[in-house]
């Protein structure tokens, strides 16, 4: 069962917008319960404080192991972009959002954005999920009425 798998069954990775918890996994993370990279990034620190995101990780490891894992090689930066394809995928449409560390570092491991030394605003004005657009809607209403 693969990533494709997953996703015509309709399985994804839990989020909740009000929490103020990593919920989207980091690629390294999952690398990291996998045994396929040396040092975590959140995971450890994750593991007995924030249970949706060791569930989300463990979620994406299991919707990745066929194509990263087993008799084949696969070179480092195909596993990290088939991890980050993976992250892309199952993550709900209201976490697919550059202000959400673990789904900006998806999709820039992708070279669909460039996240590089930017700051939250200006992530948030190159975003277009529905927070996003908010608030820059917001910011011209105040921008307007000043």
């Amino acid at each position: 069962m693969g990533r494709e798998d997953f996703v015509r069954a309709g399985l994804g990775l839990e989020y909740d917008q009000d929490s103020q918890a990593p919920q989207i996994p980091y690629v390294q993370d999952v690398l990291y319960i996998m045994h396929l990279a040396g040092e975590e990034k959140f995971y450890d620190i994750c593991l007995f404080r924030h249970p949706t995101y060791v569930a989300n990780t463990l979620l994406i490891a299991t919707a990745v192991a066929h194509e990263i894992a087993g008799p084949k090689r696969v070179s480092r930066t195909d596993m990290h972009k088939a991890v980050a394809q993976t992250i892309m995928d199952l993550c709900p449409a209201n976490a697919r959002c550059l202000r959400i560390p673990g789904f900006a570092q998806a999709k820039s491991m992708l070279g669909l954005v460039d996240i590089e030394n930017r700051r939250p605003a200006e992530l948030a004005r190159l975003c277009g999920c529905a927070r996003c657009e908010a608030l820059k809607a917001k910011k011209e209403l105040k921008k307007r009425a000043s």
